[in-house]
């Protein structure tokens, strides 16, 4: 069990290291959290996954919850859910010729007009402009 919950944390850590940034008295949640972590990449397709779930998953109540979330990752739990959906759809707009519309449908966004502002608030540049970039 231990070796499973190491292996998890590694992987977890080599995955989204970069977006965590946890508080000295935050470390000792950042166990509960992993399971979170892990439930968040299994549901950035579920437009209708929230933030309810994620604090069920860590058994804490949505306010406790969306303050720890913070603690350690520096984003609200909802800006971390796009930033990761966001960079899901940049993955797919540089490996597959997939239309746009069904990235943001892939990705978890209930429409692609939100799909669009969303993108464009975190990179600057519409899905196509990105995906013409990266294919030069």
């Amino acid at each position: 069990m231990n070796l499973e919950i190491s292996t998890a944390i590694l992987s977890i850590l080599r995955t989204h290291g970069d977006l965590l940034h946890p508080q000295q008295n935050s470390l000792s949640d950042l166990p509960r959290f992993l399971s979170v972590f892990e439930q968040i990449e299994q549901r950035l397709g579920h437009p209708e996954y929230a933030v309810a779930e994620m604090a069920q998953c860590a058994s804490l109540s949505e306010v406790q919850f969306r303050k720890l979330f913070r603690q350690i990752t520096r984003l609200s739990p909802i800006r971390y859910l796009q930033k990761r959906r966001i960079e899901r759809a940049c993955m797919l707009l540089r490996t597959s010729e997939d239309s746009i519309q069904n990235i943001s449908r892939l990705c978890g966004f209930s429409g692609v007009h939100f799909f669009y502002r969303i993108f464009r608030m975190w990179t600057k540049m519409t899905p196509s402009k990105y995906r013409m970039d990266m294919h030069l």
